[in-house]
């Protein structure tokens, strides 16, 4: 139940941030990814601590990157709309 729960959640967020990206303010779909980077600078020690760094590490790149692809596509389709 709790993967079907993360996966809900994890698609809203991205659906927010694709719909964020393809806004005319180009800071709209920034939003979530600072957001996220801010939140794993609060909590890196934490994260970190938790035996698996490698992992970690992986995870919270991709997570990152994930996002700013979607920020990138959004403003590249705002560019085609006008």
């Amino acid at each position: 139940m709790s993967y079907l729960l993360l996966l809900i959640v994890a698609s809203m967020i991205l659906g927010l941030q694709r719909y964020l990206s393809t806004r005319k303010n180009v800071y709209l779909g920034g939003i979530l990814p600072f957001l996220f980077a801010s939140f794993i600078c609060l909590n890196i020690n934490h994260l970190l601590n938790s035996g698996q760094k490698f992992y970690t590490f992986v995870a919270i790149l991709t997570c990152l990157i994930g996002l700013i692809n979607v920020w990138i596509t959004g403003r590249g389709k705002v560019r085609t709309r006008k």
